[in-house]
């Protein structure tokens, strides 16, 4: 994955310093950061090469119209919160390439600012020379099995370190927040009610989506009865607005029980994954599963599966701010990751 260059640009050192090494230990895989601590230094380096965001703080307010001659987003880190407006900061004749935001606030609080941006701006051009559509991955469960989002959290790690993804749960009363310890903000009932009415923007998903340190993810619907009303039609139209405004490469579908025209979801995706359990009546369920898939105009969707036999249970998990970090680096994240490509047992 290509990284996205971003400059960092502050006269205070010690601030500077503490930006950088807070994007450095978290974004590494994602960022290419470079310091300046004079605009001089800026300048220079831009004869070279531009970054693809700059970050301007202390020492560099006048710098944000410049830079916008060259065609560059700027995030504006301003001293007060009544500067730092929620709506594009205007500077000269070009007030679209600026945002500001307060510098005296949490780095978490900055950096989804940052994320913002380079999903809807200097990651998107990234994406332009990709050409090859999004790949849609599905991962729905016909037992149930309660290690599901587990697994998807695991999934959605491992393929982070190659390509962007974006996670979106689609389950009944899931926990997920309450598992991340997270608070509720913007659900994805409010995305899909934008999209239904023409008024989603890339801007607007992007301060809808989070993330935890390998993942991006939209919050789930908090109220189950909007996801039942839920239709493949508006997810069509999810994947295609990502598709074209995002710089997302695989969305990651994680089913529930929930869905009406279920089928129609599912051949959306280019592949599934299926959590099971080994034993006879876990059997017999999948067998009732894939008797379904043969009915017309689903007969594909089996070969798209791949099961994924999983000898754990819910029991282990234990409350506290690593929960994901149990799924990843215990014995079930190495399951799953050994197990991720392989066949069906």
């Amino acid at each position: 994955m290509n990284k996205i260059a971003v400059a960092v640009c502050d006269t205070d050192r010690e601030y500077r310093d503490r930006f950088v090494t807070y994007l450095v230990e978290r974004k590494a895989e994602e960022y290419a950061v470079s310091a300046f601590s004079m605009p001089e230094k800026l300048l220079e380096a831009l004869e070279e090469k531009k970054p693809d965001l700059a970050i301007c703080g202390t020492g560099f307010e006048e710098m944000a119209e410049r830079l916008a001659g060259y065609d560059i987003p700027v995030l504006v880190l301003q001293e007060t919160m009544a500067d730092a407006v929620a709506e594009p900061v205007t500077y000269g004749s070009v007030p679209e390439s600026c945002r500001g935001i307060c510098r005296y606030q949490s780095m978490e609080v900055i950096l989804h600012e940052v994320q913002v941006m380079t999903l809807t701006g200097a990651g998107s051009r990234r994406m332009e020379n990709v050409g090859t559509g999004m790949e849609v991955i599905g991962v729905y469960s016909p037992i149930c099995h309660e290690m599901q989002m587990p697994f998807s959290m695991v999934l959605a790690q491992k393929l982070s370190t190659e390509k962007k993804v974006l996670y979106v749960n689609l389950m009944e009363h899931s926990g997920m927040l309450e598992l991340l310890g997270v608070p509720g903000e913007c659900d994805l009932g409010e995305v899909i009610l934008a999209l239904r009415r023409q008024r989603l923007t890339a801007e607007t998903l992007g301060r809808g989506i989070h993330e935890t340190e390998w993942m991006h993810y939209v919050e789930p619907f908090d109220n189950p009865e909007d996801l039942g009303e839920m239709t493949a039609g508006d997810l069509q139209e999810l994947i295609s607005f990502l598709e074209k405004q995002m710089s997302y490469e695989i969305l990651l579908l994680d089913f529930g029980q929930g869905l009406r025209d279920f089928l129609s979801f599912l051949g959306l995706c280019t592949s599934i994954y299926c959590p099971m359990k080994s034993g006879f009546y876990y059997d017999c369920r999948m067998e009732h599963f894939r008797r379904y898939l043969e009915r017309e105009p689903a007969a594909d969707i089996a070969d798209r599966m791949q099961v994924i036999r999983l000898p754990f249970s819910a029991g282990k998990i234990r409350a506290g701010m690593d929960v994901y970090r149990q799924f990843l680096w215990s014995e079930f994240g190495d399951y799953v990751r050994n197990h991720i490509g392989g066949q069906e047992e």
